[in-house]
């Protein structure tokens, strides 16, 4: 695989991650009235309105897009494809 590829591939991944960061906070915003600030505290104001299914989803994805993808530069196509949809 080639640098630029690679270039690409990170940078796809870490703008999906960015996507899933302003949609869960939209989605905190809108029924608690705050922002987050981490992705400590969008899990954990997702485990307090009852949505441990997204903060769970969300922790998957952060590390599959952010953590693996994106700083660790594993490539795996079919899990970043996975996640984006």
């Amino acid at each position: 695989m080639k640098l630029n590829d690679v270039f690409l591939y990170r940078s796809a991944a870490d703008k999906a991650f960015l996507a899933l960061v302003v949609a869960v906070n939209t989605y905190i915003e809108s029924r608690e009235g705050v922002m987050p600030k981490s992705h400590g505290e969008r899990r954990r104001i997702l485990r307090k309105i009852g949505r441990e299914d997204l903060g769970a989803l969300y922790s998957d994805l952060m590390k599959t897009l952010h953590e693996e993808a994106f700083y660790e530069g594993v490539y795996r196509p079919d899990e970043v494809g996975y996640a984006i949809e």
